[in-house]
């Protein structure tokens, strides 16, 4: 059941905040036709009506004298919905000058979608975020190549703690509508109330992170007090943002300045408040690994799809079109397939139908579970109803044609010998050709889907996995390189990676930049003058680097979001009216 929280606010003396659960919404059509209801009515102020969809909630400012409960609900009735949970909460008008930014929570929400093949996919799935009313529209990203989305949504203060409960399972189930299966969901709480909203798209203009994001998986919880004690200690140090910590999910998540705090200093500080600590798994290096199975399985199954396909459609091929069409009409193979077994039934028929039934209602299921969803969900016609409409037409009106023939030649007894009589004309072969042709060339795409994926994969792969940290008393510790922070110097030896991006603090070399540049010829690098880019090679002595720029905020790290964000990026106006007229 869906909720919906409405506001309601009048410009008379009392306003009030009314809060009802709606039932029965599944589209965006549905949220335009409650909010049409719902501005119509008495007292209610322009502009304050906004249903949510993805958690079936909506805000209206009004009077409760003008506009009671019993009016609200009823207007939500008639336009065919369930309302339950009504309440007035009286509210003091808010000044002109507050933005919604500073009345919600901000959610940025991570997810891998699989069975997109197309840009029709991936636009259908844009269209559907941005149905969703408190999406940012700006933010929403929808990879094709990788299958990666993400977008920011806000949520009023009401709404915030049904919000981060339901929005996995409520995003899952609408992206399951479209005929698309969503997972790895993320959502991540990056701004409320009067702090100031950041957009995954605000940087700062040097192209770095303003702050970043760490998360810790913390053991050892057992009440609030204990949460209370984690937060206290970071929120005291130097550096830090905002602080959340989760004693369900033994879990926080700190905003910090890297240029002040690093990570290995925030663990340090909640080691010292008496519980154990490690860094939650790489965000990068989950998504590169789920990336590959998920491409791997797609490969799969539709190479498995394609298979057997084709299983049917040879032996449909030999005997509708080399037996029945290349052969002589003398061909004792011919004759025998012209057979009749029953007055209007061929042999040929039979053999066919068998051969098209499976196709149809098997390997063709999956066509016919998208085309449904899109009819009903989204209200468009898309390749999926394409391919159902043609299979469907073809194989049932081969199967009308033939009972036809056999209802007509009982009728007439006109068989003569076995061999006499007519037959219907059948289309059975064009049913089984299209869909495994229509398989073929989505195994072709994955293909050159998991091709592109790659390169991605690969980027990721030059990342070094650990660094050797100079510590004050010139001792060398191994650490992993999601530990490095910037002031750090680390040792790297001939012939390794650079791990960071960073300042030759010691040492004379030559480095092959040739993963960044494409140059092939080594670049000198001179102590305490050159900068180093992470991943870049050392080829010639040891040296020492000085970790200016570490985590997100790399040259190779950049690189690969460039890449990723390039697989999203909003399409050009010429593109959307092409997939829009297609």
């Amino acid at each position: 059941m869906d909720s919906i929280a409405i506001v309601t606010e009048t410009k008379t003396a009392r306003l009030s905040k009314a809060t009802v659960s709606i039932s029965g919404m599944t589209c965006a059509s549905c949220v335009q036709a409650i909010e049409k209801a719902l501005i119509a009515l008495p007292s209610v102020q322009s502009g304050s009506v906004a249903v949510n969809l993805l958690i079936g909630s909506a805000t209206l400012i009004a009077s409760p004298e003008l506009c009671p409960e019993s009016l609200i609900v009823k207007t939500v009735e008639n336009a065919g919905y369930d309302a339950t949970g009504f309440k007035y909460v009286d509210i003091t008008p808010l000044p002109a000058k507050h933005s919604l930014s500073k009345l919600a929570s901000v959610f940025r929400v991570s997810l891998t979608i699989s069975g997109m093949f197309c840009s029709s996919c991936s636009s259908k799935v844009e269209t559907l975020l941005k149905s969703l009313p408190g999406v940012r529209q700006q933010t929403i990203k929808v990879a094709l190549a990788t299958g990666d989305a993400q977008f920011e949504y806000e949520a009023t203060q009401d709404q915030t703690s049904v919000m981060s409960n339901m929005t996995t399972n409520s995003i899952a189930d609408k992206i399951r509508g479209l005929g698309f299966e969503a997972d790895h969901i993320k959502t991540e709480k990056i701004a409320s109330d009067d702090q100031t909203v950041t957009s995954v798209m605000d940087q700062d203009p040097s192209g770095a992170d303003v702050l970043a994001t760490t998360r810790l998986d913390i053991s050892g919880m057992t009440c609030a007090s204990c949460v209370s004690a984690i937060e206290s200690s970071l929120m005291g140090l130097q550096g830090i943002h905002q602080v959340q910590v989760n004693l369900l999910a033994k879990s926080g998540v700190i905003v910090h300045d890297p240029a002040i705090i690093g990570v290995r200093d925030l663990i340090s500080a909640v080691e010292d408040t008496g519980f154990d600590v490690s860094l939650s798994p790489d965000d990068a290096v989950t998504s590169r690994n789920a990336l590959q199975d998920k491409i791997k399985k797609e490969e799969w199954m539709l190479r498995k799809r394609l298979l057997l396909s084709l299983v049917f459609a040879i032996p449909m091929f030999i005997v509708a079109m080399v037996m029945m069409m290349m052969l002589p009409a003398s061909n004792p193979v011919r004759k025998g397939l012209a057979i009749y077994i029953i007055p209007g039934l061929r042999i040929q028929d039979v053999i066919m139908f068998v051969l098209a039934t499976p196709v149809q209602f098997w390997l063709a299921q999956p066509f016919y579970i998208k085309a449904y969803r899109a009819l009903r969900y989204t209200r468009t016609a898309n390749m999926e109803t394409l391919v159902a409409l043609g299979t469907s037409v073809a194989y049932f009106a081969s199967l009308g044609s033939i009972i036809a023939a056999m209802v007509a030649q009982k009728q007439d007894h006109d068989m003569s010998m076995g061999h006499g009589g007519g037959s219907g004309v059948d289309f059975f072969e064009t049913a089984v050709f299209l869909v495994t042709f229509i398989n073929l060339g989505k195994w072709l795409e994955a293909m050159a889907k998991g091709k592109t994926a790659e390169t991605i994969t690969k980027l990721m792969d030059l990342q070094p996995e650990t660094a050797t940290l100079v510590k004050a008393d010139e001792t060398l510790e191994e650490i992993a390189a999601s530990l490095i922070q910037v002031g750090d110097i680390l040792l790297v030896n001939a012939g390794g990676r650079i791990p960071c991006d960073g300042l030759l603090w010691k040492g004379n070399t030559m480095v092959d930049e040739a993963m960044i540049t494409g140059e092939s010829l080594p670049v000198q690098k001179m102590e305490r003058k050159s900068k180093v880019i992470s991943a870049s090679i050392n080829l010639t002595s040891v040296i020492q680097v000085k970790a200016t720029k570490v985590g997100k905020d790399t040259t190779l790290s950049r690189i690969i979001q460039l890449v990723q964000d390039a697989q999203a990026s909003p399409k050009a106006p010429i593109e959307a009216l092409g997939d829009k007229i297609s």
